[in-house]
């Protein structure tokens, strides 16, 4: 596996670290009473889905936690709900204890009411709980130096590998605990986010602490990915002079190099010329390593996971920065794609984009958002799901419905779909009327509306009696570029010493990357920058750390 090493790196001794995940026991309860949710007439690879999403924040505050809304909405005709896992709510801190209690609970019960499961694992953490999972400098950070903070969360930068371990082998714990019902056919998919947003991209915008507003941005700048650039450039050019004819620029040296954009007046910067195409490609070769090592974990606890990359979008203005304009790398290895359209998206041109651009038979999604779902109207919401369905979506997502009134005109949209026979026919297969071709490059330079795409579409969508059209992205700056790869001077932890006089015990590495080093040892000292601590004389011989 290709992984890239980063900047301040901690250094771990213990002899031993078992993680014991014990026997949720839950209390016998009243039973419940299975809902009729859809009599199949389709083969299962071919159903078609309608379901509700729990983002399950404050997941642990009550036994019961937001089983009512679940409930309501399987009554009401959705015959799946997603739920969030959130890393910050199974483990508090990053020494534990784990608490499944609730979503073991939650898991059970959509089962009871024959409704289908599907698993969204959020590995950002709030803001208050990022703990020693990763520092300051470690998270993600804005174009202008600043440490991303968005809705009252953080996220960790894809540079810092040894925070992706700790994200991976979170996502690890989940497969596994859940792979009984994998094998008993009841998980539908899983998903991996790192966002703030619940979405798997780089963050687009970015707020201040304690304040609603938010402001466009490009990420990541941390010092991880800065390094990371430059060590990817040296492995690219092989020398500054042939990066300097590339670029049209005169360093003396890779180490004066920032990432474009960095500290710009607009954020645009960050992608112009050669320069900005280059800084898009390490950011997604980077995303790319953490998409793979997490679906490597997934379907390493059990090979029959279906895994779906879920992301804000992969067309719009903001794709650029997520980094989601090259979905179709990302999804190699995946099962499937969602993506959460606006209700005034182009819905039949973002679902004909995505179905295009992976193989036959993986999974297309979308997402229907409740914000404001009064002034969306039932028309636009049941429109976005018909045009879904018709150009190839499995699935549909109900977000941000939680409240009685939303509840209720989910109820309508969904009464109306099903009224439409949607939920009866399969997932059809395709023969699109015409092709749309663009390479990568020039989505990166001027998207899919002031490249043409969107219009060449359009005609031809018109002209050939309103049917599917193949839109097919040639990733071309992803062709020849270099993976990401380790430092070749990786940190490595040696045999400490002790000082028998003193009873100082001093840690000691190999290798790193210049950052700052922390250590820990279990039941003798915590985290910090010191190399060394001091055994209590009183402790009897044979003690084992």
């Amino acid at each position: 596996m290709v992984r890239l090493f980063s900047a301040s790196t901690r250094a771990l001794l213990g002899c031993l670290l078992a993680v014991l995940l014990g026997t949720v026991v839950v209390q016998a309860e009243k039973p419940i009473r299975p809902q009729k949710v859809l009599t199949k007439v389709v083969p299962e690879e071919q159903q078609r889905y309608l379901m509700y999403v729990t983002y399950n924040s404050g997941l642990n505050s009550e036994s019961d936690f937001e089983w009512s809304k679940i409930e309501t909405a399987i009554q009401n005709g959705c015959n799946a709900v997603e739920l969030s896992v959130p890393w910050d709510e199974i483990y508090l801190t990053r020494s534990g204890p784990a608490n499944w209690t609730i979503l073991d609970k939650q898991i059970d019960r959509i089962v009871q009411l024959g409704a289908k499961v599907a698993l969204r694992i959020n590995v950002h953490r709030v803001y208050g709980r990022v703990d020693t999972y990763w520092t300051e400098e470690n998270g993600a950070h804005t174009y202008k130096g600043e440490y991303l903070y968005k809705q009252n969360a953080r996220q960790f930068s894809l540079g810092y590998q040894p925070t992706v371990d700790l994200a991976s082998d979170f996502v690890s714990q989940v497969a596994k605990r859940y792979s009984a019902h994998q094998q008993q056919g009841h998980i539908l998919f899983v998903a991996v986010t790192n966002s703030p947003i619940f979405e798997q991209e780089y963050s687009a915008t970015s707020g201040i602490i304690y304040q609603s507003a938010e402001s466009s941005t490009v990420t990541d700048y941390s010092s991880s990915m800065i390094n990371g650039f430059r060590a990817w450039l040296a492995t690219k050019y092989t020398t500054v002079t042939a990066l300097n004819t590339a670029w049209g620029r005169n360093y003396a040296s890779l180490y004066e190099i920032y990432p474009p954009g960095y500290m710009a007046s607009e954020i645009y910067e960050a992608f112009y010329g050669k320069a900005g195409k280059d800084w898009y490609t390490f950011r997604h070769k980077v995303h790319k390593s953490f998409v793979d090592q997490t679906t490597q974990a997934i379907k390493s606890a059990n090979s029959t996971y279906k895994v779906v990359n879920e992301h804000g979008s992969v067309f719009d203005d903001f794709s650029i920065f997520r980094g989601t304009l090259g979905f179709k790398d990302y999804a190699q290895n995946t099962d499937g794609v969602k993506v959460n359209d606006a209700p005034d998206y182009p819905h039949r041109f973002s679902m004909d984009l995505i179905r295009s651009n992976i193989a036959a038979g993986k999974w297309v999604m979308n997402e229907v958002d409740g914000i404001g779902y009064a002034r969306v109207g039932l028309d636009a919401y049941t429109e976005q799901i018909a045009q879904s369905f018709k150009h190839g979506a499995k699935a549909i997502m109900f977000a941000n419905f939680a409240d009685a009134g939303g509840l209720d005109y989910m109820r309508q949209v969904i009464q109306r779909v099903q009224a439409q026979g949607w939920m009866n026919q399969p997932v059809p297969d395709f023969a699109p009327s015409g092709t749309v071709s663009v390479k990568l490059s020039k989505l990166v330079e001027s998207g899919y509306n002031q490249s043409g795409i969107t219009a060449q579409w359009s005609q031809i969508y018109n002209q050939n009696g309103n049917q599917p059209v193949r839109i097919t992205i040639d990733e071309d700056l992803l062709s020849d570029a270099p993976t990401v790869a380790p430092p070749a001077n990786a940190l490595t932890m040696l045999a400490p010493t002790v000082d028998c006089s003193t009873g100082v015990l001093t840690f000691k590495t190999s290798g790193g990357d210049g950052t700052t080093i922390e250590y820990f040892a279990v039941g003798l000292r915590p985290w910090g920058t010191s190399p060394t601590a001091t055994l209590a004389s009183w402790l009897p011989d044979g003690v084992i750390y």
